[in-house]
């Protein structure tokens, strides 16, 4: 059966993507689709692939990715990005299950399970006309919806622990009070933001268990407070660009003024980062 992921930014969508491929048993690749990046007039070249000659610059025979996927996973991530142009494409191959590569004239086979993501709720989008509801009735086999962090307060700390055993640093060295915040704060940004920020303060530590005061020097959501006793959840807010900042300037920093490395960290472009800087 195809399989809906719903869930916020940063809810780690495609970690449970990727497990269910691992556990379906099926012996082909996980192949991944980025609906949001992909350009409309590319979409069919990237999906179908083609032949040599096909068009001016077909100087070879390309696998498109449904050919990649065959025997294994084709992950859509973002669908509720991808434009209603392509939407058509898609719906055609997972009616039929056969696609044809662009200049050829005889079908491939499709063979993949379908998962797909997505941050809002494709049923408001159909209404909204933006997403075509026969395809979303051909996705809708199974539906996983992944509750922000905030709703999973049990989950935070053996998730911290996790990272924390990645990072190289015993969780059980870990301030019991460090462990009291992180479930006191309510992660707007969800699991991503809880990684990012237990690696960025096992940096800082130098690569040893964080203290409570590194941990929160690194949540750019909230002002600091010298009240000890107020919840991190009734501390006034920062501007989310500000507070964006506020973070990229800590990388920064820690990388001692070495941009490169520091988007390298980030996983973001050089100049991006310079851009988001100011």
């Amino acid at each position: 059966l195809p399989v809906i992921i719903e869930g916020e930014t940063g809810t780690v969508k495609e970690l449970l993507a990727q497990s269910l491929h691992q556990l379906s048993g099926r012996q082909g690749p996980l192949v991944i689709i980025g609906c949001g990046s992909i350009s409309p007039t590319l979409f069919e070249n990237e999906l179908f692939g083609h032949l040599k000659g096909a068009f001016t610059g077909a100087l070879v025979d390309h696998d498109g990715l449904l050919s990649q996927a065959r025997g294994g996973t084709l992950l859509l991530d973002n669908i509720c990005d991808l434009p209603l142009s392509c939407q058509e494409k898609l719906l055609r191959v997972l009616q039929e299950h056969k696609f044809r590569r662009i200049g050829d004239t005889a079908p491939q086979p499709f063979d993949a399970r379908v998962i797909v993501t997505t941050s809002r709720d494709l049923e408001e989008l159909v209404t909204a006309e933006r997403f075509r509801q026969d395809l979303y009735f051909r996705l809708k086999g199974v539906c996983l919806r992944l509750p922000p962090l905030c709703r999973r307060q049990k989950d935070i700390v053996p998730i911290a622990r996790h990272i924390f055993k990645k990072q190289g640093v015993d969780p059980d060295r870990v301030a019991p009070q460090l462990y009291d915040f992180l479930q006191e704060y309510p992660w707007p940004g969800n699991v991503r933001e809880l990684k990012n920020l237990l690696e960025m303060s096992v940096l800082l530590a130098g690569g040893r268990a964080p203290n409570l005061e590194q941990v929160r020097s690194g949540v750019c959501g909230f002002t600091r407070t010298e009240k000890s006793d107020v919840p991190v959840y009734q501390m006034p807010l920062l501007p989310m660009k500000d507070a964006e900042k506020h973070y990229l300037l800590l990388v920064v920093t820690h990388f001692r003024g070495n941009k490169s490395q520091a988007a390298r960290f980030l996983q973001i472009g050089r100049e991006t980062l310079r851009r988001k800087l100011g």
